[in-house]
């Protein structure tokens, strides 16, 4: 009996040990840094591809966001220049895809979704942008 127990603890064990961790299911946290590769939408229709680390967000405990701006193409939409900027990510109090928005300096990005490997901003119901940042 004791060997059955035993060989049941080490199978649940092993299950647990075998899971995938690689999924983006918004659970992990926004802090730290972000590299912005992508803005679409607006009213002109937008759609800017950036290669990683050009521009940067830096999350800051302190509910600041060190932004690096190394992009030299002044006609590309790129939202921030470099600096430290105050953020709020508020939670709407509704259920479903849109439960946080974020603000950086005042300017309502949209709704927040933080993956482990993603953050994903929309405004789309706004006719505004789709951001999206990667680790």
């Amino acid at each position: 009996m004791k060997t059955l127990k035993l060989l049941s603890f080490a199978l649940l064990v092993g299950l647990f040990a075998g899971c995938n961790d690689d999924d983006d299911n918004g659970t992990a946290e926004l802090s730290g840094a972000w590299k912005l590769t992508r803005i679409q939408g607006g009213f002109a229709g937008v759609d800017e591809t950036f290669t990683p680390g050009v521009i940067t967000w830096n999350f800051n405990d302190n509910q600041t966001v060190t932004i690096v701006n190394n992009n030299t193409d002044d006609t590309a939409e790129d939202l921030f220049e470099s600096g430290t900027y105050d953020y709020a990510a508020n939670t709407t109090g509704e259920p479903g895809e849109c439960s946080t928005q974020l603000s950086i300096d005042g300017t309502g990005l949209g709704c927040m979704t933080v993956g482990t490997v993603t953050l994903k901003l929309s405004q789309q119901g706004n006719d505004g942008f789709d951001v999206t940042l990667k680790r």
